[in-house]
């Protein structure tokens, strides 16, 4: 991509230190002890909210509060996971600001045309990610004085009991204070993250099938484009050096095809258990923030909403790209059918059906459990997650 200016590569680093604000993604050793401080963290307020579901379990509506938030601490868990893929990590990003230009003016031209789109979009990323993380930090401290200063429900700014001590010992109250805090930071310090990984993951896919599909759909043009640089004395020389250049050209097909599944590959190995907490996450999250929302303090019921809205959005994106990726990548096997066949070798016609082959099966997301990630898993998961919410409601009233 030797046509990006200064800017544009400051623009696409400045989004890829989203993932960096994490403070794992590096190998210097004070950031090691920043992921075991982030684990110490997680894993004392999930052993918290447990006991804290038992303290709780005859107010169903504070149970379900703290199951939520386990299932977001549960997100961050697997994010770290994530990050300590390195290799997987590192290729994902350094391959996803490359692309295959098939040394042509045509392709390169393409290309440029729709990196300048995708670049208007990147502009948009960083202003955005600032502008919800602010305003979910002052909505959650809004509704935590709210909480304790009004409604006085809970102490903290999501319920938790201590089985140790009391929550008015300042001690122990400045502890699970400081640890909630930490939480909400690096959860939005991994949401962002996730937001920039799946950006860069999703436009390099998306133009690299874009591109492949339009090489392939203008493969003619490209030849004519190389054979405008030769020049002929009859018309066999051009008949045999046109055979060649077909003959690079879709050897170059099939090399960048096997390049997008192999960079599929490691994206489906690196976020597979991702989506399968995203998928169990959002049924029990979305049950709970249901059952949340049928509340009487309004402050609870705002706060959850809006963190439901943020959770919606991160699950329909991994949904939508899954869908999208999936839809281009079926869409080879019809360009190649249209490719003209009769003006290849049979070397060619035998890679272009090979091709055709493993297109039949289009690339699609799957959580480790098989899962695949698209649309209709996406109406799936609110379905099942009302059918949820439907007996935890049944389960509260009949507690009255």
């Amino acid at each position: 991509m030797s046509w990006l200016t200064e800017s544009d590569w400051k623009l696409i680093f400045t989004v890829k230190n989203h993932i960096n604000y994490t403070g794992l993604w590096s190998e210097r050793k004070h950031v090691w002890y920043l992921q075991k401080f982030y684990l110490l963290v997680i894993i004392t307020l999930i052993i918290l909210s447990s006991y804290s579901v038992y303290a709780f379990k005859d107010r169903i509506e504070l149970v379900t509060q703290i199951i939520h938030h386990v299932v977001l601490a549960t997100t961050d868990l697997v994010w770290i996971s994530i990050m300590n893929s390195r290799q997987n990590m590192k290729e994902l990003l350094d391959d996803a600001v490359t692309t295959y230009e098939y040394h042509s003016k045509l392709i390169r031209d393409f290309i440029r045309i729709r990196m300048d789109e995708r670049l208007k979009l990147l502009k948009w990323f960083h202003p955005i990610g600032t502008v919800i993380s602010v305003l979910t930090i002052l909505s959650l401290h809004v509704f935590f004085v709210l909480e304790v200063k009004i409604f006085r429900t809970y102490k903290t700014l999501f319920p938790i009991e201590v089985p140790v001590g009391d929550l008015d010992n300042w001690f122990i109250y400045g502890y699970i204070f400081f640890c909630q805090e930490t939480i909400i930071l690096f959860t939005l310090f991994m949401a962002n993250g996730t937001a920039a990984f799946a950006f860069f993951s999703w436009n390099h896919l998306s133009l690299e099938l874009e591109t492949l599909c339009f090489a392939i759909a203008h493969v003619e043009d490209l030849v004519k484009e190389k054979l405008s640089d030769h020049k002929f004395t009859d018309r066999r020389s051009k008949e045999i050096l046109s055979l060649q250049i077909y003959d690079f050209y879709v050897y170059h097909f099939a090399k960048h095809h096997a390049h997008i599944c192999r960079y599929f590959e490691i994206l489906q190995d690196t976020v597979a258990v991702m989506i399968f907490n995203f998928f169990l996450g959002a049924l029990i999250s979305y049950a709970c923030v249901g059952l949340t929302l049928t509340s009487d303090n309004i402050s609870v019921q705002l706060k959850f909403g809006f963190i439901f809205l943020l959770q919606n959005i991160t699950i329909y994106t991994w949904c939508w790209i899954a869908q999208d990726m999936a839809d281009k990548s079926e869409n080879i096997s019809m360009v190649v059918g249209s490719a003209p066949w009769w003006k290849m070798s049979k070397q060619c016609k035998s890679t272009l059906l090979l091709i055709m082959t493993r297109c039949k099966k289009p690339l699609a997301l799957k959580s480790c459990f098989g899962t695949a990630a698209n649309n209709e898993s996406y109406t799936d998961v609110l379905s099942n997650a009302y059918r949820i919410f439907n007996v935890l409601l049944q389960m509260k009233y009949s507690s009255h």
